[in-house]
């Protein structure tokens, strides 16, 4: 039986396809725009292996800071209502704990070479790979 490649397989394959193969032949603003395909592939890859698990462990901390159950994005925008209202202290260890993660876990997505991103990981900032 053949085992077809999955998904991060095929999107690893272009990836390298375009950096190994396309990139060095190009110049100018064909190779920046290579570049810009690259990058954005990556990105998509990595929405697909880590979004899932970022985004379950984001609702789990939102709903213990609001004590209520809902979709991702009906739990941010209350949230954001409630620090706006002055219902939740911007100082409470708790949120500062689930903006950090959040943040981590977006960068680790979209900009995982971006020098704070690198420089929080550095420092231990938590993020939702580890909790």
């Amino acid at each position: 039986m053949k085992s077809e490649p999955s998904i991060e397989e095929l999107l690893q394959a272009v990836i390298e396809f375009i950096e190994n193969s396309v990139i060095p032949k190009l110049e100018g603003h064909d190779k920046f725009h290579a570049h810009v395909a690259k990058n954005t592939l990556g990105i998509v890859l990595r929405e697909i292996m880590l979004l899932r698990d970022y985004d379950e462990k984001e609702v789990a901390r939102l709903k213990n800071i609001l004590s209520k159950d809902d979709n991702i994005k009906e739990l941010n925008k209350l949230l954001s209502e409630k620090i706006r209202n002055g219902e939740i202290n911007i100082n409470d260890d708790s949120l500062k704990d689930h903006l950090i993660r959040t943040t981590m876990a977006k960068l680790s997505i979209d900009q995982p070479h971006y020098s704070g991103y690198l420089k929080g990981k550095e420092d231990n900032y938590p993020n939702d790979s580890e909790s």
